[in-house]
């Protein structure tokens, strides 16, 4: 009974000993972890090529509508389209005439091409006379082309300027940032020196290396600078930043001072005193309802 007793425990030990020699089982994951150890789990591959297919590399073009031929349609019809359809219509016509340009074809885009450019001068004689029976919405009557209203509008504008910069001499002055190498001052200078004689203003002139912080404060990094500055509130606006001439020069500070006075906006800060209320008057078009 204990030879038994002892070859059972034998036996057991052996069971044992071959167990723990053994690995334990594994799952799938397990398994290929070992027959890929050298990769490792997370070890980048490139993805493998796609295969393409030939099929999914042909054209894939949309099917083409085919337009017939507009011989059998009346002019009246293709007059009353709806501009959307006229349009559609014109554009076909012209990629068939394009893809195949034979005399019917082209026979086609031209009889539509031909009909929208009546159309379009009906459109231009019916806008010319609404036009001309409004005359609210008349540019021309404002800014007119023809020579004797150029020189009438030129002068009046002339007038308006002169009359502006006149009537703020004493309220305004000038400020000129210079500097004694710039060239292009030498060229500002005789000029600015004209526009004080002939308006009587005053000009206080500063030397923007003598006068650093004095550029600094109107922040003025370009020579020459022209400002004007009123009297009543220190209210200022760059005129220039660079040479320019005279007439530019009394035009941009007529804008000026009727901006700094408030007699116009942003919106309408092109527009003179005498086109106040007309066409050229972006805001007029709420005075006149």
């Amino acid at each position: 009974m204990a030879l038994i007793i002892r070859i059972n425990v034998i036996v057991i030990i052996l069971c044992l000993i071959i167990s723990a020699g053994r690995p334990a089982l594994a799952d799938d994951n397990d398994i290929n972890f070992y027959k890929e150890k050298k990769t490792g789990w997370w070890w980048y591959q490139d993805p493998k090529p796609e295969i393409k297919n030939n099929e999914e590399e042909k054209f894939n073009l949309k099917p083409v509508k085919i337009m017939p031929s507009i011989t059998g349609i009346p002019d009246e019809t293709l007059w009353d389209l709806h501009p959307d359809q006229f349009q559609e219509l014109l554009l076909e016509l012209q990629k068939k005439a394009v893809q195949n340009p034979t005399e019917s074809t082209m026979a086609d885009y031209t009889r539509m091409l031909d009909m929208a450019r009546r159309k379009s001068v009906v459109f231009a004689n019916a806008s010319m006379l609404y036009v001309q029976q409004h005359p609210e919405y008349d540019v021309a009557a404002a800014d007119p082309i023809t020579t004797p209203g150029r020189v009438a509008t030129t002068k009046q504008t002339a007038q308006d300027i002169e009359d502006k910069i006149n009537w703020a001499t004493g309220n305004y002055g000038i400020i000129y940032f210079y500097s004694p190498e710039c060239q292009y001052c030498e060229a500002q200078t005789p000029i600015l020196k004209y526009f004080v004689d002939k308006y009587k203003w005053e000009i206080q002139p500063y030397d923007t290396k003598t006068d650093s912080k004095v550029a600094e404060a109107f922040n003025v990094t370009v020579t020459p600078t022209i400002l004007i500055v009123g009297r009543k509130n220190g209210e200022y606006l760059i005129v220039s930043s660079g040479v320019i001439s005279l007439p530019d020069m009394e035009e941009r500070i007529y804008r000026g001072i009727r901006l700094l006075e408030g007699e116009t906006s942003v919106e309408n800060y092109s527009t003179y005193d005498y086109q106040k209320g007309g066409a050229l008057d972006p805001r007029s078009i709420f005075k006149n309802k």
